[in-house]
């Protein structure tokens, strides 16, 4: 890789990380197989630890975040704060949507990053189970997926759409029905797992740590 293609690659991944991506192999391959280099890891975090942030990555490695680096600052504890009550709003109407996606793919887990969506195969699963197209219904009406939408085919497309745009899923071929999972649930399933560990979220003492949520 020459110095051009390193430097302008280097500027874009800054870009991404600021603006809260998270940055994958889905999403961003280039981007990701940079970081997953030792060395540009460590000129990345070191860059960013001078603007007062530092390079983190899921427990899987399947992505990667910027954090606040000084958590002791009050103006960065609020910062967090807004963007951890902002994020908790749409963990409710995600759940439901893995809850309905596990049901319908029958795989019995989690999406995890890589994973392959059909939007064929779930409008299959939704049409031939009342319980399914009832949640699909529900999703569509409020929240995070709401949706002025009629019919089964055109709400589940303006979810997975919504999806897309959240950058949870990546839509993969010309077709436009087939999604790839992206990083950011495995740092939403992390997200999940603080709150699960920590059951007073109020005071000042427990704004989550190290975390800047992706946008």
């Amino acid at each position: 890789m020459n110095m051009a293609v390193d430097g302008s690659i280097f500027a874009e991944l800054i870009e991404k990380l600021l603006a809260g991506d998270v940055v994958c192999e889905v999403t961003a391959e280039q981007h990701y197989r940079y970081l997953k280099d030792p060395v540009h890891e460590g000129d990345v975090d070191a860059y960013l630890r001078r603007i007062g942030r530092v390079l983190r990555s899921t427990l899987d490695k399947s992505g990667y975040y910027a954090a606040y680096r000084d958590l002791s600052d009050v103006s960065v504890k609020r910062k967090i704060r807004q963007q951890f009550s902002e994020a908790v709003n749409d963990f409710e109407p995600l759940i439901r949507w893995l809850r309905l996606a596990v049901s319908a793919e029958k795989t019995g887990t989690p999406l995890q990053p890589g994973d392959t969506l059909r939007g064929s195969d779930l409008l299959k699963a939704v049409e031939s189970a009342p319980q399914l197209g009832s949640e699909l219904e529900r999703l569509s009406r409020t929240g995070l997926f709401k949706n002025s939408s009629t019919g089964q085919k055109k709400q589940l497309d303006a979810v997975l759409n919504r999806l897309c745009d959240k950058g949870f899923l990546m839509a993969k071929g010309a077709s436009g029905s087939v999604f790839i999972a992206t990083g950011k649930w495995a740092r939403l399933y992390e997200m999940l797992q603080f709150i699960s560990a920590h059951e007073q979220l109020d005071s000042d003492e427990d704004a989550p740590e190290q975390t800047e949520l992706p946008a």
